[in-house]
């Protein structure tokens, strides 16, 4: 399995496991977190290129998925959607805001997810398996 890292908000591919590794625990891997009435919705980067061959070959200008979004909570608990870009994957997380938004009738605003409860969530339910 190939490994990348990011610099400058660009996807780069890294042989060195041990600077992959370390990238993984100390790097800014969040671009977003966002919470609607009680539902996460988390941005990051992955390190790893999620696209199976497959989608590579039906679209042929992709590269790889190196980040997701994640929806916590809610209805719409565990859906996940990948993308190519840091520029798309923040997009795409407004997107799944605005979609969590008309899930959850009478919500208007959002706010930021407090650190402490940040590191309580994705050491729980963010980890689990797809």
């Amino acid at each position: 399995m190939k490994h990348y890292i990011l610099r400058d908000k660009e996807v780069v591919e890294t042989s060195d496991s041990k600077e992959w590794a370390t990238f993984m625990a100390h790097g800014n891997r969040v671009l977003e977190k966002t919470v609607v009435d009680e539902v996460l919705i988390s941005t990051i980067f992955t390190g790893v290129d999620h696209a199976p061959n497959l989608v590579k070959y039906l679209i042929s200008d992709c590269d790889g998925l190196f980040f997701e979004t994640a929806i916590i909570g809610g209805r719409l608990d565990g859906v996940r959607y990948r993308y190519e870009s840091w520029i798309e994957a923040l997009d795409g997380h407004q997107e799944v805001v605005n979609l969590v938004k008309e899930e959850v009738v009478g919500v208007k605003e959002t706010k930021s997810v407090p650190e402490e409860r940040w590191k309580i969530l994705s050491k729980t339910r963010f980890l689990r398996p797809l």
